[in-house]
């Protein structure tokens, strides 16, 4: 599941979808769920999937993540964990695997994401589920084109259990795949 299909989300999921993957966008504007819908995609409004039927296994988060008047701000991000945690808790209890693909300052995956995943899951990291950095290297104008055709996947992970079974996606690009620790990810994408 995608959430939040931006230019990275869209980017992104569009290719899991080519390459054969079921693939899902979850966001908060209504006229790109229902262009997305129109486009034959599976996607839904924000207010979705709090009914139990949360059943992924991974969530790529997306979201926005603005630098306002010299501040970066995390509300989306953060509100995205929370909705995720519910998600969680009311779904199919099976490893799930959460990956932050937004560009967040290093400690931002394990000191927000992973906590609010936590508190509002009742899930406890490592054990029920898993964590990662994947940061994106698209332009704008070409995003769908660079998410295809990747030049090189990083994967930030909080063990090797997450790495692994992020890794297995990302079999089917043709690139180096890089793993490192979750706050190298993170201050290597905003280097």
């Amino acid at each position: 599941c995608i959430v939040g299909p931006g230019v990275v989300g869209q980017a992104t999921g569009k290719v899991f979808v080519k390459l054969g993957f079921e693939t899902a966008f979850l966001g908060g504007n209504p006229e790109k769920t229902q262009r997305l819908r129109k486009e034959g995609y599976t996607a839904y409004a924000r207010n979705d999937l709090f009914d139990g039927s949360y059943d992924f296994d991974i969530t790529m988060l997306t979201v926005p993540t603005p630098t306002i008047n010299g501040e970066i701000n995390l509300s989306a991000i953060t509100s995205a964990s929370v909705d995720l945690g519910k998600r969680l808790k009311l779904g199919p209890k099976k490893y799930h695997v959460v990956v932050v693909k937004s560009t967040v300052p290093p400690g931002t995956s394990e000191d927000i994401v992973a906590k609010m995943v936590e508190q509002y899951s009742g899930w406890k990291l490592g054990t029920d589920f898993g964590l990662c950095m994947n940061p994106e290297y698209l332009r704008e104008k070409t995003a769908y084109e660079d998410s295809l055709n990747p030049w090189v996947i990083l994967i930030g992970q909080h063990d090797k259990k997450s790495g692994d079974l992020l890794e297995e996606v990302f079999k089917k690009f043709k690139c180096p795949i890089f793993r490192c620790t979750i706050k190298e990810a993170e201050f290597q994408k905003y280097v």
